[in-house]
């Protein structure tokens, strides 16, 4: 009887933009709109006894506009909220051994996300 090490490895890496066009104040609140755009790679890697036996690499690429406010209640304090309209796409590979069994794709529509943040700044 021999004891059998099974490993799994997942690695991501992403990179993503942000641009805001805050409007004139009203009062303490600064309402905004903007976008984004950004992108992952990563891959997903089960070993045993130290051989790859199956990996899924994927890479994903996405754009969104936001649309939220920053509300200023007191000194260096900020409570917002952000709406999104997202839309992402990705393609990739599983494979087995040294097999490709299938090709891998995904599409993501995000309506109406909402966010609620607060923001504490100190000196």
């Amino acid at each position: 009887e021999g004891d059998v090490e099974s490993k799994e490895t997942s690695t991501l890496f992403g990179a993503e933009l942000t641009i805001e066009k805050h409007a004139a104040a009203i009062g303490p609140v600064s309402p905004y709109i903007g976008g984004q755009a950004g992108f992952s790679t990563g891959k997903d890697k089960d070993e045993v006894d130290g051989n790859e036996v199956s990996s899924t690499k994927m890479t994903n690429f996405g754009v969104c506009a936001v649309a939220g406010f920053v509300w200023g209640f007191g000194e260096g304090v900020t409570l917002g909220g952000e709406y999104s309209l997202s839309f992402s796409t990705g393609s990739g590979e599983t494979t087995v051994g040294d097999n490709k069994v299938s090709d891998v794709s995904r599409t993501d529509i995000g309506i109406g996300t909402a966010s609620l943040f607060l923001s504490v700044a100190w000196k």
